[in-house]
């Protein structure tokens, strides 16, 4: 808003401001704008007047009229006006129901000046629909007319029907509330037709003002209903024979709709107490002209309906049902035989005549076991069917006798299937045994050995699958006491023009040969017996030499008799099934195992890793199978000669040097090398045990070179040499100590816990020691590159290549060594003595300052000098040689601990390099 400022105001605040002048917009003068309406309820499309009075205005002013819906945010331009004006704006009020306000208000704007409330509505024409009835038959024409009240406007009536909306009974789904047809009406009274839904069901007639709807003036329900027509089907009988002729005539006053059609069906009925439910098997269209529509009986007895329905897909209604009866005669006499008594296998020729109105089905012939009642406590035996072929009336057909003896019956049947039987005829079947029919190449064998039989069957009699087969005449019994039957070790099939080779039998014991008529364990014609032995073997397993070391390769040699090959062979490594180590009792465990070949190896295992006796032992198969031999093996883990330190006294802080060598041959498996702080004991007796410093892995196939910083405390301390992670097998130690600073160390005696490996029968890198320990205590020691047993001349697997005389090193010796020979480390490459200094570069990384071998141009460094002895003079300076043969001279401090200086953190320039 803009404010109207005197010169009077601004004096009053002190007359030193200039004098403003203030440009106001005109005043709007007070006009009242009055409009009126012509009722506050009108119907929707009916008329409506807005009435209005507008006084003279200066300068004149234009303004707008209209209806809106309540909450509109525009204001239409309806009707315009100029003041002054006086008069009624006349026009429809609107079509859609609701709330609305009548306004006035200038032309350009969107606030009104006046607003009156109008009610927009749609008023029911209940009773405008009328019909002359409300129950209707499928697609009967039904009559509706509308009469509309007068007083309104109606823009499109028309009428349509629907299908009524509602939720299924059982599931609760929804049917769609849908318009099935529509017409338009006058609203005077003339009446419309419709064509009634086939379907039955609720409908309804509605009634609408306009095109689309939505709002029903009124509406009218109406039923359709199926037209029941009963007494419109006739049958020609009452009672048919199975597959017999059945006309059906409808009636031609029956009253024929959309699609009517004609249907065979089950009728239902009860039948043990349940219900049995209607089942259709066929229909067809209803020939409008003829009416009359023939079929042949169902195939099977029972009560029936013919049915005439009208409609199609799931929605039909049924208008008359007639009941009719099928059933089925036996043909006794219509089988023909010219004996009853046949051998097994034997032909049997059957004639067929019967005669009967029935259906000719597909007929035919079939032998069954004849079955005799059961007695005492045996349960009935089922009926089997031997056999069957087709048959013809008046015809004739062959079948077999059964290779089994006894009582059977042929049975006729009129189809598929075992439904009507038309007769039936009783024969018999015998089968004699065949004694001597077998001949044995032996009746002693040992295990695997061959066996050959002969077969003679005489002529004359039907041997439809002989077969032979062996099986161990003991039974056997479980560990629970239950027998176990004997099954069939091998079988073949018999054959009369030469002999038959059974492979040989695996297990021993005593064995019956039966030979057989027929597959399935038919009748037993022949029988003999025979025996199986299991004959020695000796020194069938053998091992290249008795004791190894943990992963250690052992070599194994194993005999397979050719007899004995029965696929699955194996040699096994076990634990030792009688002791463990430390006495403790373990199972037979196999832990590896090799299949045997036909050439008898050799057969490499990798010695267990863990100390203990072994076995190792030979089967002739894999599952159930007889030991072929065993041998005995020891393992065990041999302490050797696998580190070497810098010194065997160092300051505290100082850097030790270690390296590890691993011989050719030496199995390890995730080798450590330990620094632990060792055991002692105090003068008050309490005893301080081992602690555990630090711990590196180191390479398992080559030697390794690194440092390792001494401990700040002194004392005894040691490395020691694991052959893997966790509480496992020490295969070397060495002890060095950290020089004292005061004679807190004289307190102190030093007690091993954990003794040295082999108690002073280490054995070199090169030559494990394996020698057995003797009744007096461990073996004599000797040079380590030479065994005890060996001529010092003899050429072993340490010797240089270069044909020298290396001086061994001694269990004493401190001089640090290469991994790859027994030759001490030249420590004249790295300009370092035992006194020497050492320097380590540092650099400046994320995770601090760490230990590096060279510095990138622009990184952050410093120098670490280390001193295994404090000099007598502390050094001044340290000077670091760059790429293009500049340096820098740094300047050393003294560290926190004793003999180490350091410099400060400096930067490579980067136009030095590294």
């Amino acid at each position: 808003m803009r404010y109207l400022v005197s010169k009077q105001f601004f004096k009053c605040l002190g007359r030193c401001l200039l004098c403003l002048c203030a440009v106001t917009a005109p005043m709007r003068p007070a006009i009242a704008q009055d409009i009126a309406i012509s009722a506050q309820r009108v119907e929707a499309g009916g008329s409506f007047a807005i009435s209005f009075n507008i006084p003279e205005t200066d300068p004149s002013q234009i303004y707008k009229l209209a209806l809106i819906p309540l909450g509109a945010e525009t204001i239409p331009s309806g009707h315009v006006v100029s003041s002054p004006a006086q008069g009624a704006w006349q026009f429809d009020a609107p079509q859609v129901p609701g709330r609305y306000q009548a306004v006035i208000a200038l032309l350009n704007a969107e606030r009104p000046l006046q607003t009156l409330p109008v009610e927009v509505v749609v008023t029911p024409t209940p009773g405008a629909l009328r019909l002359s009835k409300t129950t209707f038959l499928g697609i009967e024409t039904a009559a509706v007319a509308a009469t509309l009240p007068g007083g309104r406007r109606y823009p499109n009536p028309w009428v349509g029907l629907f299908a009524v909306g509602q939720n299924m009974p059982i599931g609760g789904a929804s049917v769609g509330d849908e318009r099935l047809g529509w017409e338009w009406v006058q609203g005077d009274g003339t009446p419309v037709n419709f064509t009634m839904p086939r379907w039955p069901g609720i409908y309804e007639f509605r009634l609408f003002d306009r095109s689309e709807g939505p709002y029903v003036l009124d509406r009218t329900r109406v039923t359709v209903k199926p037209p029941p027509q009963p007494g419109v089907i006739a049958l020609d009988k009452e009672s048919y024979e199975v597959g017999a002729q059945v006309s059906v005539t409808v009636s031609g006053e029956a009253q024929l709709f959309a699609q009517p059609w004609i249907a065979l069906t089950r009728e239902g009925r009860e039948e043990g107490g349940g219900q049995m439910l209607e089942q259709r098997f066929h229909w067809d269209w209803l020939n409008r002209d003829t009416r009359v529509w023939q079929f042949a009986a169902p195939s099977t007895e029972g009560r029936y309906e013919v049915r005439l329905y009208d409609g199609d897909g799931q929605f039909y209604f049924e208008m008359d049902r007639q009941a009719f009866e099928v059933i089925a005669k036996p043909e006794a006499g219509a089988i023909k035989l010219a004996k009853t008594t046949f051998n097994i296998g034997e032909v049997i020729d059957i004639s067929v005549a019967y005669g009967t109105e029935r259906g000719q089905y597909s007929s035919w012939v079939g032998l069954f076991e004849l079955v005799a009642e059961a007695t005492g406590a045996n349960a009935q035996k089922s009926v089997h069917r031997h056999g069957w072929e087709w048959v013809r009336n008046n015809d004739a057909a062959t079948l077999k006798a059964p290779i089994w003896p006894g009582k059977y019956e042929l049975r006729l049947y009129d189809r598929d299937g075992r439904h009507y039987m038309l007769d039936r005829q009783t024969i018999t079947v015998v089968v004699p045994p065949v004694p001597q029919a077998l001949t044995l190449s032996a009746r002693q064998l040992a295990i695997g050995q061959p066996l050959q039989v002969s077969t003679a069957l005489p002529e004359g009699r039907a041997y439809p699958s002989p077969w032979i087969s062996i099986t161990r005449l003991e039974p056997t019994t479980s560990a629970g006491g239950a027998e176990i039957t004997p099954r069939a070790s091998e079988w073949h099939w018999a054959r009369t023009d030469q002999p038959v080779t059974f492979q040989g039998l695996r297990h021993p014991g005593r064995y019956r040969v039966r030979l057989f008529d027929r597959d399935g364990g038919g009748y037993i014609l022949d029988e003999e017996e025979l025996e199986v032995t299991v004959p020695a073997l000796a020194n069938a397993v053998r091992s290249d030499k008795p004791q190894y070391r943990t992963g250690e390769k052992i070599s194994v040699s194993v005999d397979l008799p050719a007899e004995r090959q029965f696929g699955g062979a194996f040699v096994g490594l076990y634990i030792n099934e009688d002791t463990g180590g430390q006495g403790i009792d373990y199972g037979r465990n196999r832990i590896g195992h090799q299949w045997l070949a036909v050439d008898g190896g050799p057969y490499v295992f990798e010695a267990p890793s863990t100390e203990g006796t072994y076995q190792i032992i030979a089967f002739d198969r894999e599952k159930d199978g007889y030991e072929l031999g065993r041998t005995s093996v020891q393992v065990g883990a041999t302490p050797v000669n696998l580190l070497r330190i810098s010194g065997r006294s160092f300051q505290p802080g100082a850097m030790i040097r270690l390296q590890t060598r691993v011989p050719a041959g030496l199995r390890l498996y995730d080798p450590i090398v330990k620094m632990m702080h060792s055991s002692y004991r105090l003068d008050s007796g309490v005893l301080a045990a081992e602690v555990p410093i630090t711990s590196r892995h180191v390479n398992r196939s080559e030697g390794d070179t690194f440092e390792v910083a001494a401990p700040q405390t002194p004392g005894k301390y040691e490395f020691r040499f694991y052959d893997r992670g966790g509480h496992f097998y020490i295969l070397d130690i060495e002890e060095f100590e950290v020089a004292a600073l005061g004679p807190e160390a004289a307190r102190r005696t030093p007690e091993r816990l954990t003794p040295m490996p082999g108690e002073g029968r280490r054995a070199s890198p090169n030559q494990p020691d394996t020698s057995p320990p003797t009744e007096d205590g461990p073996a004599a020691e000797t040079s380590e590159d030479t065994p005890a047993d060996t001529p010092a001349t003899e050429e072993s697997d340490t010797a240089p290549e270069d044909g020298s005389n290396p001086t061994p090193d001694t269990a004493d010796s401190d001089s640090p060594t290469d991994p790859t020979s027994d030759e001490p480390i030249d420590n004249a490459a790295d300009d370092l003595t035992p006194d020497g200094p050492k320097l380590q570069i540092e650099a400046l990384t994320e995770y601090g300052l760490q230990s590096v071998d060279e510095i990138a141009p622009g990184a952050s460094f410093r120098v670490r000098v280390y001193y295994p002895l404090p000099p007598k003079e502390a050094p001044k300076s340290v000077q670091v040689a760059l790429q293009g043969g500049k340096s820098m001279t740094l300047l050393l401090k003294a560290d926190k601990n004793a003999g180490v200086y350091v410099t400060d953190v400096v930067r490579v320039p980067l136009s030095e390099g590294e």
